[in-house]
């Protein structure tokens, strides 16, 4: 029985201007600092500038302007191949394995776009491309580790360095409605994409975004009244008043800044980490990892050592560790069922 095709409904488009300008505001006013980015993505604000001229309605279809930096090509969004078996393709694209010990409810599908966009290949009623593979494989691992447990009357606050157009933040706001904070830390162009993002397929979403011209530290009491809270890479230092991060996340972007940003990260993470951080593919294009400064902070699971032999033979990376504060006691377990050994961890 071939499932029903995930239809498009319409979304609000009204607060997508207001977030713009807001970003606007933020690089018009503090231009000065985003000069000082790693050189690739000084190039990649340069070719990423024309989202600024994007209408709200163009925003509304952010997710086929994000190839730069997912590595996916656009094409594979737009077409489907009508012969395809759906099963096959979402095996291909390891869907399948990636949700094969999950429940239904954690199965996760791209949010579709309007006709006759196909934005994926649909298998069992979801939408399903490669990106949307990715996000499923760390949604899993985080899973696993415990991101969805019942924490009662307390939100979970999620971070995000460096959370690309938001795909984690928005199947996280949809598994976890007024359960869940996610901290978004970016340059302010990738916000304007993360947040047409989220505020498309996401519309009841309460957003803070920060306001250059009211830079007031975030508080504890914003992380209980807002869903997202998006605060550009050069003012982590406003987030200093905030007294616990549940779940910390980074993606292949570490790897791209200078040493001393990396550790005032893992700092800022470090003391208020309540359970569990996860960063993948950190290793500089020299060949050098990160590996020793996250263990300046944190226990690494599993260990390197143990890592190392999940890896083929003469490889280096990438990596995929989590990190606790020391003394934590960790561990992976199948979710909604019974504790487990960390070879659970699907890479």
């Amino acid at each position: 029985m071939v499932s029903d095709m995930p239809e498009y409904q319409e979304r609000t488009a009204n607060n997508i201007s207001t977030i713009r300008a807001r970003i606007q505001k933020m690089i018009d006013i503090d231009g000065h600092r985003i000069d000082r980015l790693a050189a690739p993505w000084v190039f990649g604000n340069e070719v990423l500038s024309y989202i600024l001229d994007l209408s709200p309605e163009s925003l509304k279809k952010i997710r086929l302007h994000t190839e730069f930096f997912t590595g996916e090509a656009v094409s594979q969004l737009l077409f489907t191949i009508p012969s395809a078996d759906p099963a096959r393709y979402a095996e291909a694209v390891r869907y399948k394995f990636y949700t094969g010990d999950l429940p239904e409810w954690l199965h996760i599908g791209e949010p579709p776009l309007p006709p006759p966009i196909a934005v994926g290949t649909n298998f069992k009623g979801r939408l399903v491309n490669p990106d949307l593979a990715r996000v499923q494989a760390y949604l899993g691992n985080l899973a696993r580790a415990g991101l969805f447990d019942d924490r009662g009357d307390q939100r979970t606050v999620f971070l995000e360095i460096g959370p690309g157009y938001g795909g984690i933040e928005h199947h996280l706001l949809t598994l976890m409605p007024n359960k869940v904070t996610c901290i978004m830390i970016d340059l302010p162009l990738m916000l304007v994409i993360s947040s047409a993002y989220i505020a498309t397929n996401n519309p009841g979403a309460k957003i803070y975004i920060y306001d250059p011209e009211d830079p007031r530290p975030v508080t504890s009491d914003d992380v209980a009244k807002y869903d997202v809270i998006m605060i550009p890479h050069y003012r982590l230092d406003l987030l200093t008043g905030i007294d616990k991060i549940d779940f910390a996340m980074n993606v292949c972007s570490f790897q791209e800044m200078e040493l001393c940003e990396v550790r005032s990260y893992l700092e800022f993470i470090a003391e208020r980490l309540t359970h569990t951080a996860m960063v993948h593919a950190n290793e500089y294009p020299d060949g050098r990892t990160l590996n020793d400064l996250f263990a300046e902070y944190f226990t690494l699971h599993p260990s390197r050592e143990a890592y190392s032999q999940l890896l083929p033979p003469g490889s280096n990376g990438p990596f995929l560790h989590f990190l606790t504060r020391n003394g934590y006691r960790w561990r992976i377990r199948r979710v909604g069922l019974t504790p487990g050994n960390t070879d659970q961890v699907r890479h």
